[in-house]
């Protein structure tokens, strides 16, 4: 008997990426930073947002903690 099941529907059955590029793209404007890249979002990818977040305004987080 199956006693539990796993969904990952991030991308398969719900595309998320459309409001993720607006949040960071609103990250990046409330702070007044440019982005390091042409498409910012996708140094975010699978990635955490204490690792994304320096990736995108190229500085530690402790800058503006």
């Amino acid at each position: 008997m199956t006693e539990a099941v796993v969904f990952d529907m991030d991308s398969v059955l719900n595309d998320s990426g459309a409001h993720h590029r607006a949040a960071w793209q609103a990250l990046l404007e409330e702070i007044g930073e440019e982005p390091v890249h042409p498409e910012p979002w996708r140094l975010t990818i699978g990635r955490p947002n204490d690792e994304a977040v320096p990736l995108l305004i190229n500085r530690r987080l402790s800058d503006y903690v």
